[in-house]
């Protein structure tokens, strides 16, 4: 795994996921293929959330509001799950330069 940029603290930085990282919706949970790699990997519901999030553009301080509304969840649990779930992405060198 490689190193993980840090997020800007304002949070307001916009993630994106590699070109080679193909994303497919299960019921509650999502897959992401990198096809350079020939890895995949299985995310839960909050995970699809989040990968959600970045393919709409959203920066991690809109993703942090909308997994506080559609979980509904405090805004402490959903800033951990956000940055764990970037950091994680990031050291899988699954997001865009």
């Amino acid at each position: 795994m490689k190193p993980a940029k840090p997020l800007d603290p304002t949070l307001k930085q916009t993630l994106t996921l590699s070109p080679a990282v193909h994303c497919a919706d299960l019921d509650d949970s999502a897959v992401l293929l990198d096809s350079e790699k020939g890895l995949y990997f299985s995310v839960n519901e909050t995970g699809a959330a989040i990968v959600r999030g970045l393919q709409a553009g959203e920066n991690p301080q809109q993703i942090i509001g909308r997994l506080m509304a559609e979980f509904e969840c405090s805004e402490e649990q959903a800033r951990q799950d956000t940055l764990a779930f970037l950091d994680a992405l990031q050291r899988a060198g699954l997001t865009g330069e």
